[in-house]
Formats: C-alpha cells, structure tokens, sequence
C-alpha cells in the first residue's frame, strides 16, 4: 500500500505442495496497469521474508 501506483492489496494463504501454505500476495493499481516487481522490491525488502 506504500507505492504511489497501488490502489489496494492484500496478502493470502493459498496451498502448496512442500510447504502447507505460501504467501500470495495481490496487488491493484491505480491505473489498471503492470508494475515490474522490481518496482516493489525496495518496498518488500525487510517487511516480507525472501522466500
């Protein structure tokens, strides 16, 4: 929600395999339209674990 082109989003439990349960985050933009996931990074870096 920090970026200045997310309009809303939020972070869900989905299944998996190994693991039980994976993070999957969902974003929405302001204009509709993709961002790079390098665009976040700055944001996700020390809020979020790496995997």
């Amino acid at each position: 929600m920090g970026h200045p082109e997310v309009l809303e989003a939020a972070v869900v439990g989905i299944p998996h395999p190994k693991w039980q349960e994976r993070a999957l985050a969902l974003v929405v933009t302001k204009d509709n339209k993709p961002v790079p996931r390098e665009s976040f990074d700055h944001l996700l870096r020390g809020r979020f674990a790496k995997w």
